[in-house]
């Protein structure tokens, strides 16, 4: 395939313009693309919202139900050990739901607005694969994990370019790293 074309899939696939790769080659968003990724994270922000109040929920059954039975049993029955457990079960849904509650509504998720460092890398691709297992809830099956490596990072290569970047061929990777470390995405790709 030749380098044009390459570049053609490229785009596509990973949905950049020329303006795009102009301002990625210069470190930087675009207006286009600091849109997209304030739109993602206030959808990411939104549905972290919406799980938190489920989990906040599970915290206020466990607190509604446990600790007062606990407190009943030992009250009325004079049944410390099985009262005991009831409140401990009620803290422990508290401590575990209340948690997962916290994480979902101010995690680590990207806020919209926010910093996004975009980096670089460039070089010859190295190919590889590696053969996974699915966890025993989805079947159990195997599947393979094709991935690329380029100036000393590692990319998921997805199966859609699987056999459209050919090993050894100069390439450039825009990627984004989150002001707080985590990992990004690719911005865009060419072919050198």
């Amino acid at each position: 395939m030749s380098e044009q074309n390459v570049n053609k899939v490229l785009r596509k696939f990973f949905e950049f313009e020329d303006d795009d790769l102009y301002a990625n080659r210069q470190y930087r968003l675009s207006d286009r693309q600091r849109k997209g990724m304030d739109d993602r994270a206030a959808f990411v922000k939104t549905g972290g919202a919406k799980l938190a109040l489920f989990f906040y929920g599970l915290t206020a059954l466990f607190a509604c139900i446990f600790i007062p039975v606990g407190l009943l049993t030992v009250l009325a029955v004079n049944d410390w050990g099985h009262g005991l457990m009831a409140f401990g079960a009620g803290a422990l849904g508290i401590v575990i739901f209340g948690g997962i509650g916290l994480f979902m509504q101010f995690g680590g998720n990207p806020k919209p607005g926010q910093s996004y460092a975009v980096r670089s890398v460039s070089g010859p691709v190295s190919l590889g694969q590696e053969e996974q297992q699915s966890s025993a809830d989805l079947g159990g099956g195997h599947y393979t994990v094709h991935f690329m490596t380029l100036g000393g990072m590692t990319f998921v290569l997805d199966d859609e370019l699987v056999g459209k970047i050919r090993e050894g061929e100069n390439y450039a990777i825009y990627y984004t790293n989150y002001e707080n470390g985590a990992d990004g995405m690719i911005l865009s790709m060419e072919s050198l």
